[in-house]
């Protein structure tokens, strides 16, 4: 109960501290995709970015607030500063997860292990997504890909399908993090099986895998929610490797180009 306790305090002390940065936007900001949503409306966004994107919840979520007539002003505040406290919430399992590996030895090194963690999932990259209204479903995709990278390497009974929601459920939150769970696998399986490469191999190859049926399983979703809303993706290529050809032909006068501003 007393570490339980403990644990609390320090997230508080992480959530006030990360408020107290976002202070100016908690009091209410817009952005330009802010004006694009209310130029659409909720439910126009929904179907045309949200669902047609794989963004299930976020989808749902405006469609929630749309039925409750929630002010856009509240649901801006709002998401931030859930996604503030499920951000740190992340921190503090990154923390305790590195913890059961690796005892740390005592407080000033609890210390350095929480501020590497924050700074981990706060990076100068994450806190410019904050600003959007996605950044809800960000900070949810980061929870359930902790969680699931966490069940994945521990290996205890039922961890496969428990590890594969947790990466289909965050994967139709948010497809753009899923990397991190991919890193999270490798960091934990490092840590756990140090002295066995084979373990952390099958570890890296099974996160792959789940990835894979997670990224099927949100294009399966893509494909029910379109028809249903009579909606059309947007962004997903239909002819992908002719645009790795066009990429890798034009590299050479991109790089070229880039470093002329450079140098």
């Amino acid at each position: 109960m007393k570490q339980i306790k403990r644990e609390m305090i320090i997230a508080l002390i992480l959530i006030v501290f990360t408020c107290l940065i976002f202070l100016p936007f908690l009091q209410g900001h817009y952005i330009a995709d802010t004006y694009g949503i209310i130029e659409k409306g909720l439910k126009g966004y929904s179907m045309d970015n949200s669902f047609s994107d794989g963004r299930m919840v976020m989808g749902l979520l405006n469609l929630l607030v749309l039925k409750l007539n929630i002010p856009m002003i509240a649901y801006v505040i709002g998401t931030l500063l859930v996604a503030i406290i499920i951000s740190c919430l992340v921190v503090m399992l990154l923390k305790n997860s590195i913890a059961k590996y690796r005892q740390i030895e005592n407080k000033w090194l609890e210390i350095l292990v929480i501020v590497l963690c924050y700074v981990t999932i706060f990076n100068f990259m994450y806190l410019e997504q904050l600003y959007f209204i996605e950044c809800i479903v960000m900070a949810i995709s980061l929870l359930l890909y902790t969680i699931g990278a966490n069940v994945l390497v521990d290996r205890k009974k039922g961890y496969l399908w428990k590890s594969t929601l947790c990466t289909t459920i965050g994967m139709i939150c948010y497809q753009g993090t899923i990397g991190f769970f991919l890193a999270l696998v490798l960091l934990y399986s490092i840590l756990k099986n140090k002295d066995t490469v084979i373990y952390i191999i099958r570890d890296v190859l099974l996160s792959g895998i789940l990835v894979v049926i997670a990224g099927l399983e949100d294009l399966g979703c893509v494909k029910l929610f379109t028809t249903y809303f009579h909606t059309a993706q947007s962004r997903l290529s239909t002819n992908i490797f002719e645009n790795i050809l066009y990429i890798l032909a034009n590299i050479s006068k991109t790089l070229t180009n880039t470093l002329r501003y450079v140098t």
